[in-house]
């Protein structure tokens, strides 16, 4: 059974409450021992301590989402930001058909089944829309270059000079935006934070809360991409949804033979051989990172 939940402004990743410590293996995961997706680990993952120290698997450095992303969000209310709808930025993991659109659809069709967090259907109905929209500003391919250019952007529903990025927010108006990216740039490191600074600024500039995602995989070899998301996540004071974390437990770290695509199952999240895959885990812990924020700049907890 889920127990209660509480909230925190950076570090989200979904960890089994009996095995904290960093360092273990896992065969398989028991989704029932899981708790929310803010748990973050400390010490050491697998005994890299460059890790630690860059932020990937330090423990979460309050309970509370900042007052800053509070004051941000009710600023975007009284702005005109709509409190019901959020946006997707980034990559092919974030355009995916597989990443939160079944969410839209329903348990009753066998879409997705909560299994032991029942208690997130209230998030899912706050958002319904907003899981299965096809987003301006994420596609296979996308990095921040392309986000950032009005070039790319779609002549058919975009204003003249918009870039992607500018008519997703324009079109869609959400108060909370996933930004999930690096994969594509695993190899520009400098590129890709000058452009995700720009992005970053841009939603805030809007009064929309971000939600910055680690990758799950580790291209570049040196884990610097996800170093870079995690710092700027803590710069920014913006809230960290560390998928990265969540699925290291995973056979595999939860990747396909060629360490870059994510393995897939579907959105049963009580069965536990369903639960040994990675594309489970990014739906539930978005899913959760989206509940746990939500709540916390509504309630100011």
């Amino acid at each position: 059974m889920a127990r209660p939940h509480r909230y925190t402004g950076r570090f989200l990743a979904s960890r089994d409450a009996h095995n904290l410590a960093v360092g273990k293996s896992y065969a398989r995961h028991n989704p029932t021992c899981h708790p929310d997706a803010w748990i973050a680990a400390s010490g050491d993952y697998d005994g890299h301590s460059d890790l630690s120290r860059a932020g990937l698997a330090k423990p979460a450095g309050d309970s509370n989402i900042s007052a800053q992303m509070i004051d941000l969000y009710r600023q975007g209310l009284e702005a005109g930001r709509n409190p019901n709808a959020f946006s997707k930025i980034g990559d092919g993991e974030v355009s995916s058909a597989w990443f939160l659109t079944s969410f839209d659809f329903g348990s009753q069709l066998y879409f997705y089944d909560l299994g032991p967090y029942t208690y997130l259907e209230a998030v899912i109905q706050q958002f319904a829309g907003s899981f299965r929209r096809q987003s301006m500003a994420a596609g296979s391919g996308f990095n921040t270059n392309i986000i950032l250019d009005p070039s790319q952007a779609r002549l058919a529903v975009c204003a003249p000079g918009e870039t992607p990025l500018a008519c997703e927010l324009r079109l869609n108006n959400p108060s909370f935006a996933f930004v999930s990216l690096g994969a594509n740039q695993a190899f520009e490191p400098d590129a890709f934070e000058a452009r995700l600074r720009a992005i970053l600024q841009q939603l805030l500039d809007r009064k929309i809360v971000p939600i910055l995602a680690t990758k799950g995989d580790n291209l570049e070899g040196d884990y610097r991409i996800n170093m870079i998301i995690v710092r700027l996540a803590d710069e920014y004071n913006v809230p960290l949804w560390n998928f990265w974390l969540a699925i290291q437990p995973l056979p595999d770290h939860g990747l396909q033979a060629d360490n870059e695509h994510l393995t897939y199952s579907w959105n049963d999240f009580s069965n536990p051989k369903i639960m040994e895959y990675a594309w489970p885990w990014r739906n539930l812990t978005a899913l959760q990172a989206l509940n746990a924020i939500w709540r916390g700049v509504t309630t100011g907890r």
